[in-house]
């Protein structure tokens, strides 16, 4: 989980079974220990580590082509953000990884315009062999309640195509 924040995704991913474990990484150190600390009463402290990490800085060697998914939860919203995330998450990604994005939609931006965004850097850092393209591969809208009001948020798996 990516830019984890406080580890809502990251420890919903375990939770729900579709991850036998997680590194929440975050470069907030205040973040990172509210994480670590929620994926205890959630039963899920055995299969978590949380890592500090930088993610505007090269990624440290041992992350380097580790991992088969990488969740981006909420990251979108600076439209500068797309370039350095990316470049993170191309490096940390395995050969075959996809890419887990939630991101709200009604925001005053356009979602669609920053996961395109997104796919396009990918692609500078990470060309996918040749006949293939980094694309959103499918998606979901799902509909959430944050204080007291719904907002849809789109969850989209980015991957090679």
């Amino acid at each position: 989980d990516l830019i984890c924040g406080i580890g809502v995704a990251g420890i919903g991913a375990v939770v729900l079974g579709g991850a036998g474990s997680v590194v929440l990484a975050e470069a907030d150190t205040r973040a990172l220990k509210y994480a670590a600390f929620n994926a205890v009463p959630n039963g899920v402290g055995s299969a978590v580590a949380c890592r500090q990490l930088d993610w505007t800085a090269p990624l440290p060697e041992d992350l380097r082509a580790s991992f088969s998914a990488i969740l981006l939860s909420d990251v979108l919203y600076d439209a500068d953000a797309a370039e350095p995330i990316a470049r993170c998450a191309a490096a940390a990604l395995s050969d075959d990884g996809v890419i887990i994005l939630a991101d709200q939609v009604d925001r005053p931006y356009s979602s669609a315009s920053r996961r395109t965004a997104l796919c396009e850097a990918l692609e500078a850092h990470s060309p996918a062999p040749a006949g293939t393209h980094w694309s959103v591969r499918s998606s979901a809208l799902t509909p959430v309640e944050w204080n007291d009001a719904m907002h849809n948020v789109q969850i989209a798996v980015v991957s090679r195509c």
